[in-house]
């Protein structure tokens, strides 16, 4: 597929420098001063090491005239790139397998073309927002945007764009062109091996780890990649797809970040512009003059590993691995293919959801006792003190939509019932087998047997059929931090399904932890950790007829946290309650809800 690029030019007729509203803007860590025909952002990083970034005000030159610190000049006469393709929805904006690649006669492509209008500074808690007006991309119009964080060396770079037309669903490319000599390129190859390359004319992608792609010139460096979670969408296979690019030519690099419109799988999803909504289409950068700008990127999302945290044990669902049917055919010996690369990423516990697609769930007779007894013999013999296979399915009858059995233990049913066949039948080896032919058979076996349910995927879906250690799986996971001292053995799980009964886990996408929270009728208390600056934390409640949600402002945090919060409970009739807390990168993680 043809990656699509844009080099953002102003016009050719030199134009007076454009005026600059800073009434947004307040005194602070971050400095933003007004030349004569340029802004300039001053901070300090996160050894107080100055740093000073200049925007050209003139629209006939580039946007970034230079991006310094000392005498090392890191980006200089860079212009930011756009493209986009756009699409048509379907069926409104949560229609699962609308597919918009797959009507090539709705698909438009489009290049950014930039022309400086005017200029503005934001202050929100301790960062800046710098933005650029002037950005048409075909359907899209808007701004170029620049966020500054004191004590980092972390920047953001957006296209604030909004769209009047209907049902438009899009892809971003987004990057740099900036003055280098002589630049070579770092990267981690998907076997997670340093690579590096320098000046090539063609525009090539790359199929990278870590999502990131560092550029060296004159002895300064820095890195771009895309937000990790939120750029990527849930794929049924994660397989690599060359996210990241590069280009250096005649005095000048150019590097950024990609999404494809379709790799030839049943459903790729795209993002969704309601029109008069806000787009922000990011991208990051991350400077430096010296050291590891790859290493550093790392850091961000803890090398891609879900941190270990005390008195807790991670868990990770919804694996359509057909990895029973599998084991019947070639032996029960070899090592399962995802439980390396599983661990690996710090995940401790992994629910896979056998028989959808594979096998014969549907089956009364022998065929299907024996898959279920492949499957819990396969999390049997796989499980050991590190790591432990959970079996469930995802049953999808008599109840409606999606929806997952798990049980504390191995359960022997039939997703049907022949006529005269009892509920439950004794069988000589396995003991109780159930058949179920009706949603109240469902429910009584869930309560006899103490099981637990939940809808899997009520307007999205999240799973995965096959990975490996070359996949870029992290974009795509998030895990249950479920509260338990030590990692239960196979032969007693019950502990997993009583703390997910329970509630007493966090969901999070690995950026952000929520260690200790509490929800009372008088506040809502919380130990938050988290790596990228945060946004928000989010307060929702429901009263039984409505459900709603409380905001607070968290962009006075700087990277790399750890802090308590004590906050008023914003509500009086609520029911239930959760908390959520963001990042600035769209990470995040949230609570179960608490019910009064």
């Amino acid at each position: 597929m043809k990656l699509l690029y844009c080099l953002l030019l102003a016009p050719a007729a030199a134009l007076a420098a454009v005026g600059v509203d800073l009434t947004a803007y307040r005194a602070g860590p971050i400095r933003v001063t007004k030349q004569e025909t340029a802004l300039v952002v001053e901070w300090n990083d996160e050894s107080s090491r100055p740093w000073r970034a200049v925007f050209s005000l003139n629209p006939e030159q580039p946007l970034i005239r230079e991006i310094t610190s000392g005498p090392a000049r890191v980006i200089e006469n860079a212009t930011p790139l756009y493209a986009a393709t756009t699409g048509k929805r379907r069926g409104g904006w949560d229609a699962f397998f609308d597919h918009p690649g797959r009507r090539p006669e709705e698909i438009q492509s489009f290049t950014g073309k930039f022309r400086l209008t005017a200029a503005r500074a934001r202050t929100t808690g301790n960062r800046v927002e710098v933005a650029f007006d002037g950005l048409e991309m075909g359907l899209f119009s808007g701004a170029l945007a620049y966020t500054f964080f004191p004590n980092s060396r972390l920047v953001k770079q957006e296209a604030l764009v909004k769209t009047s037309e209907p049902d438009v669903a899009y892809f971003y490319n987004a990057g740099i062109r900036a003055e280098a000599s002589e630049p070579r390129f770092t990267w981690y190859d998907t076997s997670g091996q340093r690579q590096s390359s320098g000046a090539g004319s063609s525009l090539t992608p790359i199929e990278v780890r870590y999502r990131a792609l560092a550029a060296e010139s004159g002895g300064a460096s820095f890195a771009v990649f895309p937000a990790p979670h939120q750029y990527f969408f849930a794929r049924d296979v994660t397989t690599n797809l060359g996210y990241l690019w590069r280009r250096a030519e005649k005095g000048f690099l150019e590097m950024g970040i990609r999404q494809l419109t379709d790799d030839g799988t049943r459903y790729y999803p795209w993002m969704n512009a309601p029109p008069g909504t806000e787009q922000r289409l990011a991208m990051f950068l991350l400077l430096g003059t010296s050291g590891d700008r790859l290493a550093e990127v790392l850091r961000y999302t803890n090398q891609d590993r879900f941190p270990a945290l005390p008195g807790y044990q991670t868990m990770a669902t919804h694996w359509h691995f057909g990895y029973s049917v599998l084991a019947m055919r070639d032996g029960f010996d070899k090592v399962p293919f995802f439980k390396p690369v599983l661990k690996q990423m710090g995940v401790n516990i992994a629910m896979i959801m056998e028989f959808h697609g594979d096998g014969h769930p549907g089956d009364t007779g022998n065929a299907r006792l024996e898959e279920l007894d492949a499957m819990f013999r396969v999390c049997r013999e796989h499980s050991d003190r590190e790591f432990l296979i959970l079996p469930a399915e995802e049953a999808n009858v008599y109840l409606g939509g999606h929806w997952t059995l798990f049980f504390p233990h191995p359960v022997w049913w039939y997703h049907r019932r022949p006529e005269g066949r009892p509920f439950v039948a004794e069988d000589p080896r396995r003991g109780k087998v159930y058949s179920i032919g009706s949603s109240a058979d469902m429910l009584e076996l869930v309560r006899r047997e103490q099981g637990f349910m939940w809808q899997t995927h009520p307007r999205t879906k999240g799973y995965v059929f096959k990975i490996d250690e070359t996949h870029e799986l992290y974009a795509h996971m998030n895990v249950n931090y479920l509260r338990l001292p030590s990692l239960p053995a196979f032969e007693d799980y019950t502990p997993v399904a009583r703390a997910l009964e329970k509630g007493d886990y966090f969901i999070t996408t690995g950026e952000v932890l929520i260690p200790e929270h509490s929800i009372t009728p008088d506040g809502v208390r919380a130990r938050v950790r988290w790596t990228f600056p945060l946004a928000l934390a989010e307060i929702v409640w429901g009263d039984g007829a409505y459900t709603k949600r409380h905001l607070i402002s968290l962009h006075d945090t700087a990277s790399f946290g750890e802090s308590s919060f004590d906050w008023k409970n914003p509500a009086k009739d609520w029911k239930w309650m959760r908390l959520a807390v963001w990042d600035t990168a769209g990470n995040g993680a949230f609570t179960m809800p608490v019910r009064r």
